[in-house]
Formats: structure tokens, sequence, C-alpha cells
């Protein structure tokens, strides 16, 4: 049996939502032999203020070795008025015979401000399989960590950044 997915939270703070501790989807890891990890789930927030030095996840399961393959990271898109968050936001493929792809991590202002929103796509140093992307029109797109980015949809950006061993094709 495959590990189970990460599920999915929409979670809507109007005033200061302060993360110190830790808000997961992870995908779960592979429970029979040679299963394949679960895929990393999805978080959609939006606060007034996000604060904090907690970690926010949707990262893939580990595949039962020697055959099982890495679940692939989820999705994250974090909305906000004002942005203190000093922890982490990942989004990665999980560990096994063949590493799940990288999820994306998507950041954004609430309507209104004069911010540049971000798509990030990390699979935190490992070299995955495929992430399929489409990027809004205006946002800056960093792709880094061996993560590799299949476009589907890719409008005007703003930035466009490609780490070393990271690939966009």
């Amino acid at each position: 049996l495959g590990g189970a997915g990460g599920g999915a939270l929409k979670l809507i703070v109007n005033g200061t939502f302060a993360l110190d501790g830790r808000l997961s989807a992870d995908g779960f890891p592979g429970v029979g032999p040679a299963s394949g990890g679960g895929s990393g789930g999805s978080l959609n927030l939006t606060a007034g203020i996000l604060t904090g030095a907690g970690s926010i996840s949707a990262s893939g399961g580990a595949g039962d070795s020697p055959y099982g393959g890495g679940g692939g990271g989820g999705r994250i898109a974090v909305y906000y008025g004002t942005n203190r968050f000093s922890g982490g936001i990942i989004a990665r493929g999980g560990p096994g015979a063949v590493f799940g792809g990288a999820g994306t991590v998507y950041l954004a202002p609430n309507k209104g401000a004069n911010i540049v929103p971000q798509v990030i796509v990390d699979n935190g140093g490992q070299r995955g399989t495929n992430t399929l992307l489409s990027v809004p029109v205006g946002a800056d797109l960093g792709i880094s960590g061996g993560a590799v980015a299949t476009a589907t949809s890719l409008a005007a950006l703003n930035n466009l950044t490609i780490g070393s061993n990271s690939w966009l094709v």
C-alpha cells in the first residue's frame, strides 16, 4: 500500500497569524513492500499579518526501500497583508528509489498591495521527477534545489531565477 496523501487545509485569519510551531500537509510514507510515498497535500493560507518562526510544509512521503518512489511535493499558497514570517515554507518531493518532484510555494500579497507575487519550486537539493507548473502574469519564478519544472503555462514573468542543478523545461 502506498502512503496516504497530505490532505487539504484552507485557513483564513483576518488579524495576526503567529506560527511558531508546525503547520503540515505532508504525505505519509509507503506502508507496503516497495510502495510509494503519499504526495504532499494543499495548504491555502490567508492572513492579515503573518509572523513567527515556525514551519509550513506540504512535502511528499518516503517510498519504501529499495523500490518505492517518493511522493511528490504538494502545493502551498500564502496570501498576506504583511509578511513578517521568518520560518521555513517547503513543498519538496519525498525520498525513495527516485525522489518525488518538488511541489510549489506561492506567496502573494492581499489585493491592493504593490508587491510582486512569488512562485518557488525547490526540491531541497534532490533531483526529482518533473513538476508541472503554471505561473501567473507578472510573478517572480524561482527554481532551485534540484527541481525540474515543466511549464504548462508560462506568462510574462517579472523575474526568473534558476539555481544550479535545477531546470526549466
